[in-house]
């Protein structure tokens, strides 16, 4: 299983995904990825909570919503399917996050990493590989995206549809 880790080099933060290999001298890393620098925005104020109502919509219009939110919720400014601010774009159609330069970004958001990557991990979720949604819940916590439990359900359901 894969995982994002974060390295500093020369003032600047980076993340990789990597993952663990064991051989017999121990526990080996090797970086399957890079993700991109990595830039931090504190939260501003809270959008999601319980009394928001996803409904039944697609899997995609609802991980479009909820990113949106979460970036709000960042102090992201949101005009014609892109969140900006300072340098990030963070395009909500094909679910990238890059730097103005064209460059691969990843925002440290509530504890989590959100990337181009990270996003695609959860629109790619299967429930074949997951009967009781734990790996959609890892995935949503691996992106930074803490959502109520209604949208999670939403969100579950949708990836049987």
């Amino acid at each position: 299983m894969a995982f994002i880790r974060t390295k500093n080099i020369k003032h600047y933060t980076y993340a990789y995904l990597v993952e663990n290999t064991w051989k017999s001298e121990g526990s080996r890393q090797k970086s399957k990825k890079y993700l991109g620098r990595v830039f931090s925005f504190p939260k501003v104020k809270d959008i999601l909570d319980d009394s928001l109502s996803p409904k039944e919509k697609a899997r995609i219009t609802l991980l479009t919503e909820l990113v949106s939110k979460t970036l709000l919720e960042h102090g992201f400014t949101i005009q014609n399917k892109k969140a900006r601010k300072s340098e990030i774009i963070v395009d909500l159609e094909a679910f990238s996050i890059t730097q103005k330069n064209g460059k691969r970004a990843v925002l440290a958001i509530n504890n989590g990493f959100l990337s181009t990557e990270t996003l695609q991990r959860i629109l790619q979720y299967n429930k074949s590989e997951d009967r009781e949604g734990y790996l959609l819940a890892k995935y949503c916590v691996e992106a930074g995206l803490f959502l109520p439990s209604k949208y999670f359900v939403a969100l579950y359901d949708a990836a049987f549809s």
